[in-house]
């Protein structure tokens, strides 16, 4: 993405339940380098209460997106 639009900002949105694994991710800490901006939604915790972001994620590059609580995973949506 960088090559085709080197001036281009990257986003990464990923749910609250990713959170914990992303260290697990290949080569996660480049895509954090590559990103401007995180986006977490789908809160797993109940409204109101604090996100567990881990150490390793830039919190200046961090946005949590404060939606209702959804009963419904991703591949409930493909069906």
């Amino acid at each position: 993405l960088k090559d085709q639009d080197p001036n281009g900002s990257i986003g990464l949105v990923i749910g609250e339940d990713s959170l914990e694994n992303f260290s697990h991710w290949y080569r996660y800490k480049d895509i954090l380098a590559l990103v401007d901006l995180v986006v977490i939604f789908r809160r797993t915790t109940e409204q109101g209460k604090e996100v567990s972001i881990p150490d390793y994620f830039p919190v200046e590059k961090l946005k949590i997106l404060e939606n209702e609580f959804w009963k419904f995973q991703s591949s409930d949506l493909r069906k």
